[in-house]
């Protein structure tokens, strides 16, 4: 790798990565040219609109002042830092951050990941490694509405009727999803194609909601959890954590599903790992783990956390292995 002079964080020697022109010093900083431009009005049609890590490409968001004519990436962390002086912005080198700028597969592997190159390693690469544009689907806009209103509405979901549910479902409709990009491109604005997701996704939320009564009270949702799996590095998320009694150290995790149920060996793996990193990062015990549907009507599927564990622990590691071994191949 060719030298690049020093750091402008630390001042120590710079590289550069892969010819990309993003930089890294010996301590892990990693940074980029934000601008190159004159930052004036004339020179705006100029200015950088995508991140600048090759792999990203994800579109900037300004920062600082309008005519600072400086952008930030929504993967940046709260760690990084900017400079409206040199026109920099640092990034902070995270495992993840430095496997992607490399052209590794991900540091961390989750289990839609891990699913998607079992089912189909192409469709991996390209999502994680080649970082291609993933399109939507109208299931999928239609699952996302349904846990989004559930997540907001998790603290007050005793207290809500269906009614209550049905305006919560509009209201997250018209301030995130109708002029939601991935929407717009599956209605195409047609009022009509609206009006029908709108009330799809309200009628799987109330069906959804008919669960909450055999839940004991919220005490997460959308829950991250990242760790190890045997090694390997895992992130999973829990849509929900319940408590069985009021400051127990046991908890229920439940899974929603808008659609219905398919016919998938490892699909209860998802709820077995979640299970597994949240005991590790909450020390608590999971003793109940489900599956809720929605479709044709509501169906709750329980999972034995405990039998399956060993076999979805080797799944992990197996895959992890599988993923390495293509990577090295070049396939």
């Amino acid at each position: 790798m060719g030298q690049y002079g020093a750091c402008p964080v630390c001042r120590t020697q710079a590289s550069i990565i892969n010819g990309a022109g993003l930089r890294y010093c010996a301590r892990g900083h990693v940074y980029a040219l934000v601008s190159a431009t004159s930052p004036t009005k004339k020179h705006e049609d100029q200015w950088l609109k995508v991140c600048p890590d090759g792999a990203c490409k994800a579109p900037l968001e300004q920062i600082g002042k309008p005519n600072e004519g400086l952008y930030l990436c929504r993967d940046h962390l709260p760690g990084d830092r900017y400079c409206s002086v040199a026109n920099l912005v640092y990034w902070a080198a995270t495992p993840e951050r430095v496997h992607r700028v490399n052209g590794l597969p991900p540091y961390r592997l989750s289990f839609s990941a891990a699913g998607k190159f079992q089912h189909c390693p192409a469709a991996y690469r390209f999502e994680y490694l080649d970082r291609l544009p993933q399109h939507s689907s109208w299931d999928a806009e239609v699952g996302s509405m349904a846990h989004r209103v559930l997540e907001l509405n998790a603290p007050r979901e005793r207290e809500m009727g269906p009614g209550d549910w049905a305006a919560a479902a509009e209201v997250v409709w018209r301030n995130e999803f109708v002029d939601k990009p991935s929407v717009v491109e599956i209605t195409g604005r047609d009022p009509n194609e609206e009006a029908r997701t709108l009330q799809v996704s309200t009628e799987r939320l109330l069906t959804l909601t008919e669960a909450i009564p055999t839940m004991g009270k919220a005490t997460a949702v959308e829950l991250r959890h990242e760790g190890e799996i045997e090694g390997v590095p895992f992130v999973a998320i829990l849509d929900r954590v319940s408590e069985l009694k009021p400051r127990d150290s046991h908890c229920q995790i439940a899974d929603w599903k808008s659609g219905a149920p398919k016919s998938d060996e490892h699909k209860p793996y998802q709820l077995v790992l979640g299970s597994y990193l949240h005991e590790a990062v909450a020390t608590v015990r999971v003793t109940e783990a489900r599956f809720v549907y929605a479709k044709p009507v509501l169906k709750q599927v329980y999972v034995d956390i405990r039998a399956l564990r060993s076999k979805a622990i080797d799944w992990v590691l197996g895959t992890r292995k599988a993923i390495d071994d293509a990577f090295t191949r070049g396939d």
